[in-house]
């Protein structure tokens, strides 16, 4: 339960930060839509995974989609440590994503709002789910499995 109220905050907060009321705003959005066609991916998107650890037993990822203009949008991400030192440990991020392809790969990417933090780029499956990527876009190279299923 505390997981569905943590998703519906955080889509809540997303799309009232996205909200304009001008009709001038409408017709560019509308406008903006239409000449990006076939670039954006679906929308609304909730993806879950455990991924290992070096300090704890895994850390819990939850990162919600929300969308945007031209194949860039909007995430929430919520990452909790289990059994780490601190009990509880949770860490949040947000920013925008974005959709490209890298080497014929296609590739979603997470650019923080937070100064300092590196951009993470997800692997887009056939079957929807992700696979984080290495800085270089390759998988990991332990065999270890940074696989987040899309749950919604």
């Amino acid at each position: 339960m505390k997981r569905l109220t943590f998703i519906a905050g955080i889509s809540a907060i997303i799309a009232m930060s996205a909200c304009t009321n001008t009709t001038t705003d409408k017709i560019t959005n509308a406008v903006a839509a239409d000449s990006c066609a076939g670039r954006a991916f679906p929308y609304p998107a909730l993806y879950q995974g455990t991924f290992p650890a070096a300090d704890s037993e895994g850390a819990k990822y939850n990162l919600v989609v929300e969308q945007g203009k031209c194949g860039v949008g909007v995430y929430a991400l919520r990452t909790d440590y289990i059994g780490a030192p601190k009990p509880g440990d949770v860490y949040l991020d947000s920013g925008t994503v974005s959709r490209t392809t890298v080497d014929s790969i296609a590739v979603m990417k997470l650019n923080s709002v937070v100064p300092g933090n590196e951009p993470m780029n997800f692997k887009i499956n056939r079957d929807g789910s992700l696979t984080m990527l290495t800085s270089d876009m390759q998988e990991a190279p332990s065999g270890l499995s940074y696989k987040l299923e899309k749950v919604l």
